[in-house]
């Protein structure tokens, strides 16, 4: 999911609520048109309890340390002559300009498509599905010689644009939309999928607070079932609480529409801990939500017995670990491999190599032990490793 920019409200060693706050409701507006919608429900408890498996510290230790390392480079393929991709037209459209996570990535895909001495036209909108169509009509126009959809639109909102690309013999490819254990809907036609590692990520997030409180976690889950990855990412949660956590674990879970992030997601979980004071673990679907849920916890009182478990890296979260406010752990996503995965697959595509499967862009689990790799103040690039810099090209046989 998208990395979020620093809330107006984060000034360091608390956390206050400001009118401020408003100026970053905007952008969830145009989010949620440019996501399936899947239906929208109230809060429901959910147990984790139905294993008598036991707290499984061992599995999870080793997932958390082995995700705490700094990545390595993996190729995601064999090697290929991206040379014969010279000169053609990558037409990119992504979620939204305005997003710090597709600005990101779409100027990493820029420096490398210029590096590769491939054409890149970036189509920036602010995340208006009626935006993305055009942007997709006129790829079409301009006789792109493939489409990327970044970070990315929902594919299910354009059916007739992509049979009309399919049409006219351009490829689509579709990246961080679609979980690795995701295909896209059958009544679409064929699209090269990058897959997104949510799933992973959620999973991660469990991992932790297990290992960190040696079970006996009784986690409050914030999703939005109306986001297309939530109820897969949310399903994940839970599914690995009851995996290594067995009885000693719990989950609720309450779903906030988007258009009430700003309003509702504080006082949700200021009364989900005045009604049940066992909760003592807060995980917000995604970080950008840690702005909201973060004061709902300090007007419950408390922020000594509750702690926040994410997932994205986002930079004003990555600073709240390193004041050891409220959040123990985030799930950070390497947008600049990422970028770079995104080229690996595109670059494919047009040299007539066939697509990968699984790309190679990074997690890594940042908390106060490692987050100071980020830089401080953090920077959500760094901390990653820049191996992938010199590994991508010389897989394509650009290495100079």
């Amino acid at each position: 999911m998208q990395a979020w920019s620093t809330p107006a409200w984060y000034g360091g060693n608390r956390v206050t609520i400001s009118k401020r706050l408003k100026s970053f409701y905007p952008m969830l507006g145009s989010m949620i048109l440019a996501l399936s919608i899947v239906g929208c429900g109230g809060q429901t408890n959910s147990s984790g309890g139905s294993s008598t498996s036991g707290v499984d510290l061992t599995y999870v230790t080793a997932q958390i340390d082995k995700y705490k390392s700094q990545p390595t480079f993996m190729p995601p393929g064999p090697a290929f002559d991206a040379s014969k991709a010279k000169g053609k037209l990558i037409f990119n459209i992504p979620f939204s300009s305005e997003l710090p996570f597709n600005k990101i990535t779409d100027d990493t895909m820029a420096t490398v498509a210029k590096q590769a001495g491939v054409q890149f036209i970036n189509y920036s909108n602010q995340g208006q599905p009626s935006q993305q169509l055009q942007g997709i009509q006129t790829a079409i126009a301009r006789k792109a010689d493939l489409i990327f959809l970044e970070g990315a639109p929902d594919p299910a909102l354009f059916g007739p644009q992509l049979m009309a690309a399919h049409n006219a013999g351009i490829p689509v490819v579709v990246s961080h939309f679609y979980d690795a254990s995701q295909s896209p809907p059958g009544n679409l036609p064929p699209l090269v999928v990058i897959p997104a590692r949510h799933n992973e990520a959620s999973r991660l997030e469990a991992d932790y607070a297990i290992r960190e409180n040696k079970g006996n976690v009784h986690a409050l889950i914030i999703s939005a079932n109306e986001i297309s990855p939530s109820r897969g990412m949310v399903a994940a949660i839970q599914d690995e609480f009851k995996a290594r956590c067995g009885s000693s674990c719990t989950t609720t879970v309450v779903d906030v529409a988007v258009p009430d992030f700003s309003t509702k997601v504080q006082s949700e979980v200021q009364s989900a801990l005045v009604r049940d004071p066992k909760i003592n673990y807060v995980i917000p679907f995604i970080d950008g939500l840690t702005q909201f849920a973060a004061p709902g916890i300090l007007a419950a009182g408390r922020s000594k017995q509750v702690k926040i478990v994410s997932y994205n890296g986002s930079a004003f979260v990555l600073k709240m670990i390193q004041d050891h406010n409220i959040v123990s752990a985030d799930i950070g996503e390497d947008l600049l491999r990422l970028g770079y995965s995104n080229m690996d697959q595109a670059l494919r595509v047009l040299s007539g190599a066939e697509p990968v499967k699984k790309e190679a862009y990074a997690l890594r689990v940042w908390d106060s032990s490692n987050v100071n790799a980020t830089g401080t103040p953090p920077d959500q690039t760094a901390g990653y490793g820049n191996d992938f810099i010199q590994g991508f090209p010389k897989l394509w046989g650009l290495q100079t």
